[in-house]
C-alpha cells in the first residue's frame, strides 16, 4: 500500500511539472513580467508595420524612456523623421527587406545613429530602435508614443 502511495504521488508531481503547475505562475507569465535590460526591445517585439501595430505602426510622436539620451524625442510623419534633443536632426523612414529601417541625417554625422531597425510592441505604445554599429550591436533606443 506504501508503494502505490508513494508511486501516486510520484506521478502527481511529473503531471504538475509537465503541466506547468507550480508555486511561480509558470514560464510564459514570467517572460511577460521580467524586467528587459534597459534599452532593449522586448522578446515579443513586432516589427514597426502599421498591421502590427493598432496604433499606426511608427508614425506619430515618441518620448525617450531613459532620461539624458542623445535622442529626446522623435516625430515620424510618413517618411520623414525629425529629432530633437542632443541629437537633433532629420531622418527618413523607409522598408527594406521586409525591415522598417530609419536613417539619420544629422549635420556632422551621429556616430553610432546613422542607421537602425525599428520596432514596436504589438499594442504600438513603444518603439526601439536597434541601431547598426560594432560586433557588439550598436546603440538601442527606447520610446513611448505620446502623440499619434
Amino acid at each position: 500500500m506504501r508503494t502505490a502511495v508513494r508511486t501516486a504521488g510520484l506521478a502527481l508531481a511529473a503531471t504538475m511539472a509537465v503541466a506547468g503547475c507550480g508555486g511561480s505562475g509558470g514560464g510564459a507569465e514570467q517572460e511577460e513580467t521580467a524586467p528587459a535590460r534597459e534599452g532593449s526591445p522586448p522578446p515579443a517585439a513586432a516589427s514597426a508595420s502599421s498591421d502590427a501595430a493598432p496604433g499606426g505602426g511608427p508614425a506619430g510622436t515618441w518620448e525617450s524612456i531613459v532620461d539624458g539620451s542623445e535622442i529626446a524625442t522623435m516625430v515620424v510623419s510618413g517618411d520623414e523623421v525629425t529629432t530633437s534633443g542632443p541629437l537633433s536632426c532629420p531622418g527618413s523612414l523607409s522598408t527594406e527587406g521586409g525591415e522598417t529601417v530609419i536613417t539619420l541625417d544629422c549635420p556632422g554625422g551621429s556616430p553610432g545613429r546613422e542607421r537602425g531597425t525599428v520596432e514596436t510592441n504589438p499594442e504600438g505604445d513603444r518603439l526601439f530602435i536597434s541601431w547598426e554599429g560594432e560586433a557588439w550591436g550598436g546603440y538601442v533606443d527606447s520610446f513611448v508614443r505620446t502623440g499619434g
